[in-house]
């Protein structure tokens, strides 16, 4: 579905990645666990094709679409906006009534879809925010789980049930001090962290 070949990231002095593969396999979801400074974001940013490298191969499956979600779809959200008018900008086309639908989808029902954005609680704009995201769907979603993001513990889950419903291949990453480190050569979806 998505192919590292060869690639190297570095910055400045930092080489992050000297000569790194992975590849994101259909039907497994894949989650890249480290702790913080460990190279899980930038592997997640190059996979989903919004960080450049250095050098080595990017390749996509045939018709594969990609998003990718991190702190800063909070940031893009229109405070001003309902919840629904958010959505309506992003897919006018689509009418109110598929929209509520999927803002249903993600805990937004009857007259929860009319809250200002500006009024809404960390946990609540980043559902908004994955709701606008996968309006336009996509066969690979990268969900970058920061700490400083508000899809972490619980909310996070939520997110990825309700983006499995929308048929979207899964690659996310997450801090944690359980494994050390990602290796600096991880082999396949399944094997992105802790092994070098």
């Amino acid at each position: 579905m998505a192919t590292l070949t060869g690639v190297r990231k570095a910055y400045g002095d930092n080489v992050v990645y000297a000569s790194v593969d992975f590849e994101v396999e259909r039907a497994r979801a894949s989650r890249l666990v480290g702790p913080n400074g460990a190279g899980k974001s930038t592997l997640l940013r190059m996979v989903a094709g919004v960080l450049p490298f250095d050098r080595g191969e990017r390749t996509l499956g045939t018709h594969v679409a990609v998003h990718y979600y991190a702190q800063h779809q909070l940031e893009a959200l229109t405070p001003s906006l309902t919840v629904l008018e958010e959505l309506e900008r992003a897919a006018p086309e689509l009418g109110q009534t598929r929209l509520r639908t999927i803002l249903g989808t993600f805990l937004f029902s009857g007259d929860a879809v009319e809250k200002k954005i500006a009024v809404l609680s960390g946990g609540e704009k980043a559902r908004v925010a994955l709701a606008k995201m996968l309006v336009r769907p996509a066969a690979l979603l990268c969900l970058d789980e920061r700490p400083t993001t508000s899809t972490t513990a619980p909310r996070a889950r939520c997110s990825r049930e309700r983006s499995r419903r929308f048929r979207a291949q899964i690659v996310s990453s997450s801090p944690t001090t359980a494994i050390s480190s990602i290796g600096s050569r991880p082999r396949s979806s399944r094997s992105a962290a802790g092994r070098s």
